[in-house]
C-alpha cells in the first residue's frame, strides 16, 4: 500500500503519505472493511477460480480457455482480472513489482504459487504476447 500511494505523488501530498501512513491505512481498511476472514474469504475464492481454469486448461491441453488458437474476450477478462495476483512484468510500473525485495515474503510466495498454475501462465503468456507495453507504463519523465 504505502509503494503504490506514494510512486507518483509529489510535494505536500506526498509528505502527508510519508508521515501518516498508519491512519491513512487504518482509515482505508476501516472504510473498505478489510479484515482478516473477508481476506481470507477472498483468497479462497480466487484459489477456487483459478482451480476451475486450471482444469479447464488441462482438460483440452489448449493454450486458451475455449481451445481457441487465438484469445477470446475470456482470455483477455481473465488476464486483466487476475493482473492482482499474478504481476506481469510488462506492467511494473503500474501498482507493484514482482520482486522478492518490494513485497513481503508472504504475497511473494503467494504470486509465485499463483504464476506457476496453468492459468496464471496463461495470464503470464497474455500479458507477453498480447500487451502493447509502451501504451500502459507511466510517464516518469
Amino acid at each position: 500500500l504505502r509503494n503504490c500511494s506514494v510512486r507518483d505523488t509529489v510535494g505536500f501530498q506526498k509528505w502527508i503519505q510519508q508521515h501518516f501512513f498508519g491512519p491513512i491505512k487504518a482509515l482505508a481498511t476501516t472504510g473498505m472493511d478489510i479484515h482478516e476472514q473477508a481476506s481470507l474469504a477472498s483468497k479462497e475464492h480466487i484459489d477456487q477460480v483459478f482451480e476451475k481454469v486450471n482444469q479447464k486448461l488441462e482438460e483440452h491441453g489448449g493454450l486458451y480457455l475455449f481451445k481457441t488458437t487465438y484469445p477470446t474476450a475470456a482470455d483477455f477478462t481473465l488476464a486483466a482480472l487476475a493482473y492482482p495476483m499474478i504481476f506481469p512484468s510488462q506492467c511494473d510500473g503500474l501498482i507493484i513489482k514482482y520482486d522478492p525485495n518490494i513485497m513481503s515474503r508472504q504475497m511473494y510466495e503467494q504470486v509465485t504459487t499463483y504464476r506457476e498454475q496453468r492459468a496464471g501462465k496463461l495470464v503470464l503468456r497474455m500479458y507477453e504476447q498480447h500487451r502493447i507495453v509502451d501504451r500502459i507504463q507511466p510517464n516518469h519523465a
